[in-house]
């Protein structure tokens, strides 16, 4: 045991953990599994050997990422299973290479899981349960980020593949996720992709029995439209954006039900690759916006993708004298782009290439002092106007076109303001490959260039993008 805690530097930690593993009961092996005793101890004394404190405070390379998928791949029964799973946790408590984070967010543990199922026991399977039960209880002394980092991001896809029906109940938390493991509002803002966002979740929830997946869905969508759409609208308050809890409630739903649907974006994917010519890129597009509507509808939703082509033409139309350098574009994304917007309260998210931003602003995004201090284009133009390139205000007149056509074209009003329907917040940021991305539960975006728009779909696993012109 005291090898178990070699390199811990949180004494308090370490009675709370011992006394855990020490008062759990150990397996009795079936038949099938005396067999494999020798395995299991050689098992065993291989992973005391790996001091997980050490690996993955350490910074990431393949070599260590190998430690890893080998002693995964070693693992042959659920007893094995559970002395890994037990050193990985330890050892995540001293993680400090983001790395490291979108490493254990891509592989999965579900392969592993399934491959001992078939040869334990009742006993061993209960014994399991309640030993995840009881790691996803314990939270980590470990600051970071406002909030305490627990176990449940290793234990909930296990408990949900082991028994199925507690993705039910996960789901219908899923608004506020709040508990004694993850503070509120924090499944889609995360540590560095270690949350239940994660390939093993992703797993668990595209395995679900039809009717329990039935049931997950109806519990997302009736948490959506108690949401009401005008309170969670971001506002400017002293020259601050101020982002409603309620919003983050609504991303949380977002993010879940993404992970639940994830087969339906790898079908899109298998879609537009074999797609010929713009008919049917919208025909993969809007069946992928259908499936959307188990969740979404009939609040939000119930267009089409030729709405999002036209805004985007309209964009290709408007800013083409801007867009003369081949990396120059500007790009749609967010809830519009991808099936779920209300027109009578979305808006069109948009982001300027950072190229393009700097020809026309005179800065780069890091050049841009201070945290986002403009929900409204308009209000940052008039703030840069007298220090900025010329071209500034040139492009703020075509902002202005573009959005008035979209407002009359396509969303059949008005904006509320100058800005409000075609947003573009300032100082944007480039975009980041973890999943505290929007990209990652809103996979759609629309890249417009001077010659070509571009629909991307951008993969939560793989953090990568498939697109296709059209």
């Amino acid at each position: 045991m005291k090898r178990l805690f070699t390199g811990l530097k949180y004494r308090g930690f370490i009675p709370v953990i011992a006394s855990m593993f020490l008062t759990l009961a150990v397996p009795v092996l079936s038949p099938a599994q005396v067999a494999c005793r020798g395995v299991h101890k050689e098992l065993t004394s291989s992973s005391e050997k790996i001091n997980f404190a050490t690996l993955l405070s350490q910074r990431f390379n393949a070599e260590s990422a190998k430690t890893i998928k080998t002693a995964l791949d070693e693992v042959q029964s659920l007893s094995d299973f559970k002395v890994l799973l037990s050193r990985m946790n330890e050892g995540s408590t001293f993680m400090k290479d983001r790395e490291w984070g979108t490493f254990l967010h891509r592989i999965s543990l579900i392969p592993t899981l399934e491959k001992v199922l078939p040869t334990a026991s009742r006993t061993e399977r209960e014994q399991f349960i309640s030993y995840l039960d009881r790691i996803s209880q314990v939270q980590l002394p470990y600051e970071r980020q406002g909030f305490s980092r627990g176990f449940g991001h290793w234990t909930y896809p296990l408990l949900i593949t082991l028994e199925p029906a507690r993705a039910i109940t996960f789901a219908q938390n899923i608004k506020t996720f709040h508990d004694a493991r993850v503070s509120v509002d924090r499944l889609y803002t995360g540590l560095d992709g270690l949350n239940v966002v994660n390939y093993s979740m992703v797993q668990a929830l595209s395995k679900l029995p039809p009717n329990i997946r039935a049931e997950v869905l109806k519990a997302l969508n009736q948490q959506l439209h108690e949401i009401n759409l005008e309170s969670e609208v971001l506002k400017m308050n002293n020259g601050m954006v101020v982002a409603p809890v309620i919003r983050r409630h609504r991303r949380n739903i977002e993010m879940f039900s993404h992970m639940v649907l994830y087969r339906e974006v790898l079908q899109l994917k298998k879609n537009l690759a074999t797609a010929k010519g713009s008919k049917e890129i919208a025909e993969a597009i809007d069946s992928y916006y259908a499936n959307l509507g188990e969740v979404v509808s009939p609040v939000r939703g119930g267009y089409s993708f030729e709405k999002v082509a036209a805004s985007a033409k309209i964009l290709q139309q408007n800013f083409k004298s801007f867009l003369n350098d081949k990396t120059d574009y500007v790009e749609v994304y967010g809830s519009f782009a991808n099936g779920k917007a209300n027109f009578e309260i979305s808006d069109v998210d948009m982001k300027i290439s950072e190229n393009l931003f700097k020809r026309i602003t005179g800065k780069t995004y890091q050049q841009v002092e201070g945290p986002l201090f403009s929900l409204y284009f308009g209000d940052a133009v008039a703030k840069e106007a007298p220090h900025a390139p010329s071209d500034l205000l040139k492009f703020w007149e075509q902002y202005k076109k573009a959005e008035a056509e979209i407002g009359s074209q396509v969303f059949l009003r008005k904006p509320v303001r100058e800005s409000e329907m075609l947003a573009t917040l300032y100082p944007p940021s480039p975009f980041r490959d973890t999943p505290t991305d929007s990209r990652w539960y809103n996979p759609l975006t629309v890249r417009v260039y001077s010659d070509r728009v571009e629909v991307r779909v951008n993969d939560l696993i793989s953090m990568q993008h498939q697109s296709v012109s059209f």
